[in-house]
């Protein structure tokens, strides 16, 4: 495990974000931090999602937002039960996409901030989001 409760840091830090008045501050941003690719746990990588190109619609957003990823990891006691790994998708498996588990429709600052409230509120959220934060081996 992480040195200390990283989630419940990270929501401390959500809830101090959500109290600010954001008319003063109008420059937010998503970050996201990569999962592990080191052998302590599953090694793992996330495949970026982003909006290519503005339509005329009202709804759609902006060149370059992030709207989804997906993430891949690797089992490694069942890898290490096989003899040999053919190919790289028996090696790196879809684990989930953030948008299908969470129910978010994509990753703008406002749909966000509207995911870190219902994190905030939600046990059962919470709980998806722990179990996915320490998928460690």
């Amino acid at each position: 495990a992480l040195p200390g409760d990283f989630v419940e840091s990270l929501l401390k830090e959500f809830e101090h974000v959500l109290v600010q008045d954001h008319s003063q501050q109008p420059r937010l941003g998503v970050t996201t931090i990569s999962p592990s690719i080191i052998p302590k746990y599953f090694p793992a990588f996330r495949v970026f999602y982003y909006a290519r190109r503005k339509l005329k619609a009202a709804n759609v957003l902006p060149p370059g937002t992030l709207i989804d990823y997906d993430v891949y990891w690797a089992n490694l006691p069942e890898l290490n039960r096989r003899k040999t790994v053919d190919r790289v998708e028996e090696f790196f498996r879809p684990l989930y996409r953030f948008s299908s588990v969470y129910r978010i429709a994509d990753l703008s600052v406002d749909s966000y901030l509207r995911w870190a409230r219902k994190l905030l509120s939600s046990k059962s959220l919470r709980k998806r989001f722990r179990s996915l934060t320490y998928l460690d081996s």
